[in-house]
């Protein structure tokens, strides 16, 4: 009879700090355990994670091959071009009475969301729920498919705390693709841009009522 290996120390504790940092971390904050901003939060772990990977010899220039974004230009522009239409139909679904009514009704709130939610949202999610997830995590679960649904299922978590299902359905959707693009590129720049790109459609057809809470 064979006997049962014993099991990895490393990999016990690796388990318990992907369950602490995508699954505790979000719930404890949609409950208000932890009253602060949510961009103060979404920094300190962006900055434990490019810390944790840089004390591993992980090389941060790598991830931001824009040379990958380019060879993946057409097939982003197509899904951007796919989820806009899907946005707006899914807006005339929930919530028809803000369609297009964020940009329309308050033009200068709308350009300063365009530009900043790229640098101050889509990047440390990215860094977050891409690099250090598929890199530090990735060999917990094996295999391109089982870690991009693990991916997208954490990233759409992370969305409890705007307390609605839109958001998170439409987050994990959203995860699948940015997932597979991070997967098939091994580019934070190609996902990244990927990700501001949803993020403004999101918030531009008024999917965005269901991704903000003051």
């Amino acid at each position: 009879m064979a006997s049962v290996p014993k099991p990895d120390a490393r990999t016990g504790r690796a388990y318990v700090e992907f369950l602490l940092l995508y699954a505790v971390l979000p719930s404890v904050f949609a409950l208000g355990v932890i009253p602060l901003p949510k961009l103060s939060v979404l920094f300190g772990v962006t900055i434990f994670c490019v810390v944790m990977l840089l004390m591993r010899g992980f090389f941060w220039k790598h991830e931001f091959r824009f040379s990958a974004l380019g060879q993946a230009g057409r097939e982003i522009t197509r899904r951007l071009l796919f989820v806009a239409v899907g946005a707006v139909l899914l807006t005339l679904l929930l919530v028809p009475d803000q369609l297009f009514a964020f940009p329309i009704e308050r033009p200068l709130t709308w350009g300063l969301v365009v530009l900043l939610y790229p640098f101050l949202s889509a990047l440390p999610q990215e860094i977050i729920y891409r690099t250090y997830l598929h890199k530090r995590f990735g060999p917990l679960f094996g295999g391109e498919r089982n870690l991009t649904i693990v991916s997208a299922t954490a990233f759409a978590y992370l969305h409890i705390v705007y307390v609605n299902l839109p958001s998170i359905a439409v987050s994990f959707a959203g995860g699948m693709l940015l997932a597979s693009t991070y997967e098939r590129r091994q580019s934070l720049a190609a996902a990244w841009v990927e990700h501001a790109g949803y993020g403004v459609i999101v918030f531009t057809t008024g999917l965005g009522k269901f991704f903000y809470s003051g």
